[in-house]
Parts: C-alpha cells; sequence; structure tokens
C-alpha cells in the first residue's frame, strides 16, 4: 500500500506520468487525464491503480482515478480475514473476490447472453462504505451483454489458461 503521493506517482512510467495530474485529497490521490487516453492507455492505468487498492470512478468530464493513502491496522485485519468465493445463488453464479467487491453472472433466456455484473460497494474517504437512504450499501455496477457462443468460447479459452498455468508451472505474463 502507497503512503504518499510521491509513491504513487513511482508506480507509473514516465511515459503515463506526462499524460496525468495527481492531487492529493485528504487521505486519497486522484489522477485525472490531462488528454484524452485511449482504450490501451486507460487499460494500463486502471490496471496499476487497481493493483495499488484505487478505483476508478466515472462521473462525466469529473471523471478520476483515486488511490487510498496507507491503511489502517483495522483495515489490514479485515482484508486478512477475508474468504473470496464462488458459489450459487438460484439462477446466479456469484464470484465474491474481495470485501465489497463481487461478480454475478446469470442467463437471459429472451436474449439468448448472459449477463456479467461486476459491483463494487461504495466507500467514501474515510474508508467507511456509504448507505442509500434504506441504510443499505450503494453499489456501482456495471453489466456486459455476453452471447452464449462468445461466452463459450471465453470459458473454453480461460479453461486452457488456467490449465497451461497448473500444469506447466507457467507464470502468468501481463499481455
Amino acid at each position: 500500500m502507497v503512503s504518499t503521493i510521491q509513491e504513487v506517482r513511482q508506480l507509473f512510467t514516465q511515459d503515463l506520468l506526462d499524460m496525468l495530474q495527481f492531487v492529493q485529497e485528504g487521505n486519497n490521490v486522484v489522477i485525472q487525464p490531462r488528454q484524452y487516453l485511449g482504450s490501451e492507455t486507460f487499460a494500463k492505468i486502471a490496471s496499476i491503480v487497481r493493483i495499488a487498492g484505487g478505483e476508478y470512478l466515472s462521473a462525466g468530464k469529473a471523471s478520476h482515478f483515486r488511490i487510498p493513502l496507507g491503511i489502517s491496522q483495522q483495515q489490514q485485519q479485515q482484508k486478512e480475514t477475508f474468504e473470496p468465493k464462488v458459489y450459487r445463488k438460484e439462477k446466479v453464479v456469484v464470484m465474491r473476490i474481495s470485501k465489497g467487491v463481487m461478480v454475478c453472472t446469470t442467463y437471459w433466456k429472451d436474449k439468448n447472453v448472459l449477463l456479467h455484473t461486476i459491483q463494487k460497494m461504495q466507500r467514501g474517504n474515510d474508508g467507511k462504505v456509504i448507505l442509500d437512504h434504506n441504510q443499505k450499501p450503494l453499489w456501482v455496477k456495471t453489466t456486459t451483454r455476453i452471447p452464449m457462443l462468445l461466452a463459450q468460447q471465453y470459458v473454453m479459452e480461460l479453461s486452457k489458461l488456467i490449465n497451461d498455468f497448473t500444469t506447466k508451472n507457467d507464470v502468468p505474463q501481463r499481455g
């Protein structure tokens, strides 16, 4: 976990640094693009931010990346005790990836597609979960429709990839 804005900047290559503006706001570093990033550059930056424990907040022209600084001992203990898992809840396959992050996949018969939803609990600058008017956690969700043929191809390729890593002791390379 990074604890200073300088440590956050060190995560990025010089070419990416030139495209970004870094500002410390409370216990977070807010990263905003200086120019249009394009999908490949955006993906690189998003990956670095996620690895550092941050996230992307989509808000039109105010969209930005945010990386929290430091981590409390209590938060560290909570992270250590969380167990990711995959389970089925009626007609939905759920994968709890981390505390407050899950992926849900279900079949939409009328359109013959899988609905693949990634959802994350919203947290304030203080790290506390933001609640809606019913005092339930507020989630940010992104749903993708995946045609069945494409989903089958994806699962087959993913299975091959997993098999390669587990049987050949290959170390995954970022691509």
